[in-house]
């Protein structure tokens, strides 16, 4: 498990399950979700007296514990269900987590969300408002005065000719859209458009025969593995010029606050709640639409105009570092 440094000293203890928990595969259904229910071979007795004892627990996306929270809350404990996206399967229907939270709603006294929208979307379907709570994703990581003046001081450093640095943060694979990356990458390459471009990341699963590193970099994008330090991240997204996450869906990304925090225009696909991290033109483009082709032309479009035009990238960093 991979944890930011800055983490650390959130929590007293931290235990792993040895035997470890499923994480989906139950034959229960619920809007078309399937759900883990106490029937199912689990050690309930083990994951239960792990739980119990607790004033708060709150269950982030982990399916097996949904069936043990109305006993535990019959027993004192107060129980929270935090939430971070509604996921897609590959023919686009809603899916994931919220709706096995949702068949659970009774068990739960409260509901957490990342976003305004995903409380309204937990709402449509049922979920008490009084009991949902939009609790919104700041930054993963700080970034000390003394290095955040070096970054704008090599920021205006930079010569306004140089080539735009352009960034990519995150697992590839299709959510995240590193296929309309690719794409207009290439068709920047074609126009002769001046850029530099980094793919920090990995691929969790391979989807196809051929490799999406190997891809990114036959049209020579640098390619780095996944970072985990508070200031290695705040390092990459100091190098990049403007973030580019044109995902198909999302919750409201960590990745965006911390990009405006250091001055890196993020450049984003309107889905999930990123609308409510971005204004478009003011701190950030918005790229609107769900048609791959208009999604790959409109960015290569956003990643031009900045690039030609080093007034409009000036305005948009400023704009995010006042958000930020």
């Amino acid at each position: 498990m991979d944890v930011l440094d800055e983490f650390d000293g959130a929590f007293d203890h931290i235990h792993f399950w040895k035997a470890g928990i499923p994480a989906w595969g139950g034959s229960n259904r619920f809007l078309g979700q399937d759900f883990i229910a106490e029937h199912h071979d689990i050690d309930w007795n083990a994951l239960k007296g792990m739980l119990s004892g607790f004033d708060l627990i709150i269950n982030n996306h982990v399916m097996a514990v949904h069936p043990l929270m109305a006993r535990l809350r019959s027993e004192g404990a107060r129980t929270a269900c935090y939430l971070h996206v509604v996921d897609e399967t590959p023919l686009r229907r809603p899916a994931g987590q919220p709706f096995a939270a949702i068949a659970h709603e009774h068990c739960y006294d409260a509901f957490l969300t990342c976003s305004e929208q995903l409380k309204v979307y937990l709402h449509s379907y049922g979920v008490p408002l009084e009991k949902i709570f939009s609790v919104a994703n700041a930054p993963s990581i700080s970034v000390k005065p003394k290095m955040m003046a070096e970054i704008a001081e090599h920021r205006q450093q930079r010569a306004l000719d140089a080539p735009l640095k352009v960034l990519y943060m995150g697992r590839f694979e299709p959510q995240k859209g590193i296929d309309r990356i690719h794409a207009a990458l290439q068709d920047l390459r074609a126009r002769g458009v001046p850029f530099e471009a980094l793919a920090v990341g990995g691929e969790i699963l391979a989807e196809q025969p051929s490799s999406w590193t190997g891809k990114l970099k036959e049209i020579g994008v640098a390619v780095r593995p996944p970072v985990f330090g508070g200031r290695e991240i705040a390092s990459v997204l100091a190098w990049g010029d403007i973030l580019i996450m044109p995902s198909r869906w999302e919750g409201a990304p960590l990745m965006i606050a911390e990009a405006q925090l250091v001055g890196c225009v993020p450049v984003a696909t309107a889905v999930g709640a990123v609308d409510e991290l971005v204004t478009d033109g003011r701190d950030g483009i918005l790229i609107e639409g769900d048609a791959d082709l208009k999604i790959v032309a409109d960015l290569a479009a956003a990643v031009e105009a900045l690039a030609r035009d080093r007034g409009l990238l000036g305005r948009l960093r400023d704009g995010g570092l006042f958000t930020a």
